[in-house]
């Protein structure tokens, strides 16, 4: 291969991660999908420190059986997504994979081309090893208990799954702590404390830095009120202690959706009802199931909103005969829900029909549950009486997948919750949850990216420009934030002059690398045609970017979670090489059109 093809990204490091070939791909032999890229990966092996040893058996499948081989990559899966064509070599030691560990090859699946590559390959890697004893020994739900310091009963857990694998310990990364945040009454209040188990102290023979084999344990440990939670707990057996949990969840304090966008000025306080009423819109609830015995349901192909979570309101059912409307006035609970089925169905529908099928979900099973005025359940929240929204993960053993399994929302205000406004009525609530974390869970298996909360914020703020009459078009959620005291707010026109750059002081991860993402796709939407003045060039652009972004997260794995921005823009450029084949035709767009735009917004 010549060099002058290579566009080469070293990070921090000096190890070069990146090989970028969009400007000028490399044709493939085409013999497979997999033997290219192993041939490509052998070309290129100086690049990625790849010693003969480690990809002499890359088109080995992962077993995941200890072994006594060392540093090595085995063929993990090929993922298909809209005419690209991803191969991911997870790396392993032992026989064992290395966690989010991996080279992955990009192809344009119908012109044969290779794209780019991404390693977050570890370049130097040593693990102990422990006895076979350990190894093989069984963990049960009990043995877990111990390793909380909850005071919980030992039978409210249940294992899911469980393996081994290579994992490399982090302090800071061990566990999610709760962020205090000041809320208007003056009092601090921990969000995310409800994700968050207490785990006992690390021993002094487990070292920064350090990699264990582990076993990861996917188990079911509900709240203390009962709601059931997933969750992923990586625990070293030598000495019984959990070096990594997460919960299959994400708690966002976002505000989103939105009559300023509308352009009416109501606040999310508004008492005016019959005001309210006027700003409504009339719309097609699609996907319903069909009325049983005349009465009709909010359960449909996609969503189905059920009460499964405190306060116990029940959502609504009509049989007063075709065409079986929904009417409520804005603050009741009656109408929440309405636009809890409404927005989400929409979002479903709306991936579909971009050509994504359904597998582009992964494990969800559907219909997926929504709870339009939940949240009760979690702690700090007043029984529900909170500004809040959450999207939790599940994860189908039979299925092999993570997915979506619930959505539920609380209010959005806290002025008159006997006629509460629930904030599924904001569709940017709906979008951050289901189209930020909730397609994570289905690709990345988890709720967040490796360098930003998410592209939720993304997703609200650029379907939500076209023809807005909001007066302040880069407040990421104007409504909700009307009634807010958090700051700063969500925005999406942050800059790199102020340190909110990538390489800037403020791109900490979480909520400010979210921020970031959003500035960073919305100068993508703008300049292909976002600032256009023809709300259809306008509708088209904001159409176009979602699809690359949902593109390009489709094209993750667990193994291959961005752990940088540079590695998302990569995705961003390889989804954009393929054509895109929208079910709309009007829609459909040869690829490559946008890959400068796409550096240039980064």
């Amino acid at each position: 291969m010549a060099k002058s093809n290579i566009v080469k990204k070293p990070d921090a490091s000096r190890i070069i991660r990146h090989l970028n070939h969009n400007a000028s791909p490399i044709q493939a032999k085409g013999v497979s999908f997999l033997q290219d890229a192993i041939n490509y990966l052998k070309k290129n092996a100086e690049y990625y420190h790849l010693y003969k040893d480690e990809i002499k058996k890359m088109s080995f499948p992962l077993e995941g059986k200890y072994t006594n081989e060392k540093s090595s990559f085995r063929f993990e899966t090929r993922k298909k997504i809209m005419g690209s064509v991803t191969m991911v070599f997870v790396q392993t030691y032992f026989g064992l994979p290395v966690w989010e560990s991996a080279i992955s090859v990009y192809f344009d699946k119908k012109k044969k081309r290779i794209l780019s590559s991404i390693s977050s390959a570890y370049d130097n890697i040593e693990v102990l090893p422990i006895t076979k004893k350990l190894l093989n020994a069984k963990i049960e739900g009990s043995d877990i208990h111990k390793l909380f310091k909850t005071g919980r009963k030992k039978k409210d857990i249940k294992i899911q799954s469980t393996r081994l694998l290579i994992y490399k310990f982090e302090a800071n990364n061990r566990t999610i702590l709760p962020i205090t945040s000041k809320k208007k009454t003056g009092s601090d209040l921990l969000t995310g404390a409800e994700f968050v188990l207490p785990l006992n102290a690390v021993p002094n023979s487990i070292r920064e830095g350090n990699f264990y084999i582990v076993k990861e344990i996917i188990f079911e440990y509900p709240l203390p009120s009962g709601q059931i939670l997933l969750w992923r707990a990586f625990i070293e057996p030598g000495t019984a202690t959990i070096l990594y949990l997460r919960a299959f969840a994400d708690n966002a304090w976002v505000f989103e959706r939105d009559p300023i966008t509308k352009g009416t000025g109501f606040a999310p306080s508004e008492t005016n009802l019959s005001a309210l009423d006027n700003i409504r819109d009339l719309v097609v609830l699609g996907n319903l199931d069909p009325p049983a015995f005349g009465v009709q349901s909010l359960t449909g192909t996609f969503v189905t909103v059920q009460d499964f979570e405190f306060p116990s309101i029940p959502p609504p059912v009509t049989s007063a005969g075709y065409p079986y409307d929904f009417d409520y006035n804005p603050r009741t609970n009656e109408f929440a829900a309405v636009n809890a089925y409404y927005h989400c169905n929409n979002f479903f529908q709306m991936v579909l029909d971009m050509g994504f099928g359904m597998a582009y979900f992964g494990g969800t099973v559907f219909p997926i549950r929504c709870d339009h005025r939940g949240m009760g359940n979690i702690p700090g929240t007043n029984n529900g009486n909170t500004i809040n929204a959450q999207c939790l993960g599940t994860f189908s053993g039979s299925l092999g997948l993570p997915g979506i399994d619930t959505v539920s929302f609380a209010l959005a205000d806290l002025s008159n919750t006997s006629n509460p406004l629930g904030i599924a009525i904001d569709q940017r609530m709906v979008l951050h949850e289901l189209a930020g974390h909730g397609i994570l869970y289905c690709h990345v298996g988890g709720a967040t990216l490796g360098f930003s909360h998410s592209a939720g914020d993304s997703f609200a703020v650029i379907l939500n420009d076209s023809g807005t009459l909001a007066p302040d078009r880069f407040d990421t959620f104007p409504f909700i934030n009307l009634n807010s005291s958090v700051n700063p707010k969500r925005r999406h026109d942050r800059s790199p002059a102020a340190n909110w750059g990538w390489s800037g002081s403020l791109a900490t991860g979480g909520y400010n690398s979210e921020q970031i993402l959003s500035t960073t796709l919305f100068r993508l939407y703008r300049s292909i045609g976002g600032d256009s003045t023809d709300i259809n060039s306008q509708k088209f652009a904001a159409r176009f970017s979602v699809y690359l972004i949902l593109k390009a997260i489709g094209l993750l794995t667990p193994s291959s979670n961005p752990s940088t921005a540079l590695e998302f823009e990569i995705a961003m450029e390889n989804a954009d090489a393929t054509d895109w084949i929208s079910q709309n035709p009007l829609e459909t767009h040869a690829g490559g059109a946008y890959m400068k735009v796409i550096r240039w917004a980064f």
